[in-house]
């Protein structure tokens, strides 16, 4: 089971990223079922199709860890003190990467998603978690601040919900399917 962190106090992104992530599970369904269609063909076809599949599944064994598309858990957390402790908490199992806002607002005070780059990346435990940071519209001195503070990406969101649902899926497969984790 593979975890992706969330930490964004507004609802509705955690809702975007619920829904990305059920995409991400149908786009792997239809693949699956493409896998089933090519072994119900001939003989001498399923022999061609097995060899890809296997050197297919070789890379995407390497690339990310035998992920299944269903094993996919988001954990969303409004704050970055629980969001912290819960990633200290794994001790050992680390979630396959943290999404948070570059200019997270939290109700504890000034903590940025810059700040939370920078704290998980200064843990020692917690440094090789990769980050992505979600911008909306960040100025470029924001995403600099951003790259210089170590985030793995930087996602630059569209201000309407339909394109950002997009812009979201895309980033969740491209570090489930895509990104060497």
């Amino acid at each position: 089971m593979k975890d992706l962190v969330l930490v964004d106090p507004r609802v509705q992104r955690a809702r975007l990223f619920r829904e990305a992530i059920e995409v991400f599970r149908r786009r792997l369904g239809v693949l699956r079922d493409r896998k089933l269609q090519v072994m119900a063909k001939a003989e001498e076809e399923r022999a061609k199709a097995r060899e890809v599949l296997a050197a297919m599944n070789c890379v995407a064994a390497r690339r990310h860890g035998n992920l299944n598309g269903d094993e996919v858990r988001l954990r969303v957390f409004e704050t970055c003190a629980p969001a912290i402790a819960y990633l200290k908490e794994l001790d050992g199992r680390r979630p396959a990467v943290v999404f948070t806002d570059v200019d997270l607002q939290c109700a504890s005070g000034p903590f940025s998603g810059i700040d939370l780059v920078t704290t998980i990346k200064a843990d020692g435990r917690l440094r090789r978690i990769p980050t992505v940071l979600l911008a909306t519209d960040a100025p470029p001195d924001r995403v600099r601040e951003a790259w210089r503070a170590g985030c793995s990406a930087v996602v630059h969101l569209p201000v309407q919900l339909p394109g950002m649902l997009v812009r979201v899926t895309d980033a969740v497969e491209f570090w489930f399917r895509t990104a060497a984790l």
